[in-house]
């Protein structure tokens, strides 16, 4: 069976990193984590994981320096030359969580000989029905985040699996999301869901925006005011662990997409938060 190592970068996500990193175990033969300079408690937690976890989660480093896709050329870097060209790396974020297990659509890509695997983002939301329950005092970070934040939808998508190749280093001069050996003409035909929470609690989000607001790397990020970004729960699916995931592609994701690329190129919207 094709191996699967996990490359993440962290940075202040210590309500939600452990259960990131138990869920990607699941998954993953080794994980390899760097942190972006926390100064909440991530780096410490990763540390305790890994001594919890030896050989495989692996605190590899701390990176002091702005944040961009580039800097996971570091771990891969560091532990391509383990892995075959069979084998597989999924690109982590410590607010996500694969929807399902990825050995079948691997099995696809292996087939198909291809490079990447998209996800398709479920982006769950804070929503009015989680602010009221948060401002009633029954919303604890000490909860599961499946059963915290329920309200989602698929809206975007991107490469989350991709290809090993033990010959060759990551050049990011060559190519500063991917290692430069991959093909984006070769894409699996399947795609697998990936859950999302960005923004989980409203001291969470306000750091998230605090954090990202001027950064180059997320230049999306404009606006001070976190309810801003947040959403009314009636405009999104309800997940479950048992049902299946509500996504029409054309609707949900293609007609969305082409009318804000429209209303970008006008000057009319900004790009999604």
């Amino acid at each position: 069976m094709p191996r699967i190592y996990g490359l993440m970068i962290v940075k202040n996500e210590a309500d939600i990193v452990g259960q990131c990193l138990g869920n990607a175990l699941g998954h993953c033969d080794k994980i390899i984590v760097m942190d972006n300079m926390s100064s909440d408690g991530t780096w410490e937690t990763v540390l305790d994981l890994a001594a919890s976890h030896p050989g495989r989660i692996i605190a590899h480093c701390r990176i002091d320096r702005p944040f961009h896709d580039s800097l996971r050329a570091i771990g891969y870097n560091a532990f391509n030359r383990e892995l075959s060209n069979n084998d597989w790396w999924l690109r982590l974020d410590a607010d996500e969580f694969l929807n399902e297990p990825p050995g079948p659509v691997i099995a696809v890509a292996a087939d198909e000989a291809a490079d990447f695997v998209r996800a398709n983002q479920m982006e769950f939301a804070l929503t009015d029905h989680d602010i009221a329950l948060i401002e009633q005092g029954r919303d604890a970070r000490t909860q599961p985040i499946e059963q915290r934040r329920r309200h989602y939808r698929v809206t975007w998508r991107e490469f989350r699996l991709f290809r090993n190749d033990p010959a060759v280093a990551w050049d990011i001069a060559m190519s500063p999301q991917f290692p430069q050996t991959l093909s984006k003409a070769r894409i699996c035909s399947r795609a697998i869901f990936n859950r999302h929470y960005a923004h989980r609690d409203i001291e969470q989000l306000k750091s998230r925006i605090a954090v990202r607001r001027g950064s180059g790397s997320f230049t999306h990020v404009t606006g001070q005011d976190w309810r801003a970004y947040t959403h009314k729960a009636k405009s999104h699916h309800v997940w479950s662990p048992n049902a299946a995931v509500q996504f029409r592609p054309l609707t949900d994701f293609w007609i969305p997409r082409i009318r804000l690329e429209l209303a970008q190129r006008l000057g009319l919207a900004a790009k999604p938060a």
